[in-house]
């Protein structure tokens, strides 16, 4: 047995020592107390529509809508040749869902509704499985997983009056997504581990790892009384803005001319459903700066219409979010058949032959340079985790002891961390100079954290702190 600690007794030690959690001191208990009393700490959540809807402006997301002139083409791509169904299936499925459908209104459960109708309006045995003999799956979903992928950038990591706290993460009820090896069939290793997080939106592992590049997320909560639900639609900009910025980050490590496509033809699809209609919106990020010549009427590619330019979060991330209406039904219009179809456009239509083909050719310039960089290097790209939410470091953890008998301090004293060095690799020419100078000062000053009485950080959870620059 390990010696004992001076305020741990044998009845304790043998707790840790046969696993079993040994009491909690009075210090924890309190600590757990205040965290139970307040469940929001250190964080916002979509339920808090004002606090949520401000952190959205922070990350340049519109909270009105603006025109896409991509939408027509959307509306135009055709999804008829993807499979042939049987008239006498199609009914059977058709039965189901109004039977689902009917179970659902009269008492309404989200188990229910998100088991049989969500299921059924993605058609998932055909479109996840694609239904044919020797042809790889491309899709894949997922239900209620969090994406743990690094923070998109926001004005409150830098903004001390804000406190430092970050919208929570995106966790779908229903997400749409690309099988990562449709992308990367070899090279995956290549791959510097703060760019596959950006690329598997739901984190490290073999169940996580199976999905890349989610486009399109449902959100449907028993709540959700109208598709117009302030809550539900918060969280679908939140989710929205996530992935186009980390497919944004994707496309800019491709190379400039990926870039140009991201802008002109990548959208993120989100839907709010309930047991009397459907709302969907697709999503778009645009420049920030408008590149319009004075008394010209027509946009840059990337630029919305009918929307203001927002000012750049930071002077190298030159995104603001948009989304457009796209589709709404309700009574009679919100059918299996009816709705199947809007998605097998949306999956199928866009997914499979617009957004994978896009992604393709950014995954091969993006394995080339990581092999390319191996061959030279003998080390992969460097690419630690802060590289792509722009310098946005967290705190150091705070070690367990300190936990057990903090002194009581008289005043809160601000502490400097030791910073966190990101190696920044040689950049092709293409990169403007004083964007990547100004990415690698914030990435290599440390964080300034301001410690609280009781000696925690005031940066708590997914709460990061951005590093000052002088």
């Amino acid at each position: 047995m390990p010696p004992l600690a001076n305020s741990e007794g044998p009845w304790d030690a043998w707790y840790r020592d046969v696993g079993y959690v040994p009491p909690l001191d009075e210090y924890t208990i309190r600590l757990l107390e205040q965290t139970i009393s307040n469940p929001d700490t250190g964080r916002i959540n979509p339920t808090d529509a004002d606090k949520f809807q401000e952190g959205l402006w922070e990350r340049n997301v519109a909270l009105k809508p603006s025109t896409d002139p991509y939408v027509q083409t959307i509306n135009s791509l055709t999804h008829n040749d993807v499979r042939v169904r049987r008239a006498q299936e199609e009914e059977i499925h058709n039965l189901a869902w109004r039977l689902d459908l009917e179970r659902s209104q009269s008492a309404p459960d989200e188990l229910v509704f998100q088991r049989t109708i969500m299921m059924s309006m993605i058609n998932r045995h055909s479109l996840m499985n694609s239904g044919r003999k020797g042809i790889q799956p491309v899709f894949d979903f997922a239900v209620e997983m969090p994406w743990t992928c690094p923070p998109m950038p926001t004005r409150v990591s830098s903004d001390a009056q804000s406190r430092g706290k970050f919208l929570t993460q995106p966790q779908p009820d229903l997400a749409i997504a690309f099988r990562r090896d449709i992308l990367f069939p070899k090279l995956w290793h290549l791959l510097p581990p703060g760019l596959r997080d950006i690329i598997c939106y739901e984190g490290q592992g073999e169940s996580k790892t199976t999905r890349a590049f989610h486009f399109l997320a449902i959100e449907s909560k028993p709540s959700y009384k109208a598709t117009n639900d302030q809550v539900a639609l918060s969280r679908c900009l939140n989710n929205a803005s996530q992935s186009l910025h980390n497919l944004y980050e994707f496309f800019k490590e491709a190379g400039e001319e990926h870039v140009e496509v991201f802008f002109s033809k990548v959208r993120f699809f989100s839907a709010v459903p309930t047991t009397q209609g459907i709302r969907i919106r697709v999503h778009r990020a645009c420049r920030v700066v408008d590149p319009r010549r004075e008394g010209s009427q027509s946009p840059a590619a990337g630029l919305p219409d009918d929307s203001v330019p927002k000012p750049p979060i930071f002077a190298d991330y030159p995104l603001q979010f948009e989304y457009s209406d796209c589709f709404e039904a309700h009574g009679a219009e919100f059918s299996r058949k009816y709705i199947v179809g809007i998605f097998d456009r949306i999956i199928i239509g866009y997914g499979m032959k617009v957004l994978l083909e896009c992604l393709k050719k950014a995954a091969a310039a993006v394995a080339a340079k990581c092999q390319r960089y191996f061959a030279e290097h003998d080390e992969r790209l460097p690419r630690a985790r802060g590289f792509y939410s722009h310098g946005q470091m967290p705190p150091p953890a705070e070690p367990t002891a300190r936990l057990a008998n903090p002194p009581p301090p008289e005043n809160p004293v601000a502490v400097e961390t030791p910073h966190t060095t990101l190696k920044r690799p040689r950049e092709e020419s293409s990169q403007n100079d004083s964007e990547r100078a100004s990415r690698i000062k914030r990435a290599n000053l440390g964080a300034r954290v301001l410690r609280t009485a009781s000696g925690s950080s005031r940066a708590t959870g997914y709460c990061f702190q951005r590093p000052r620059i002088d």
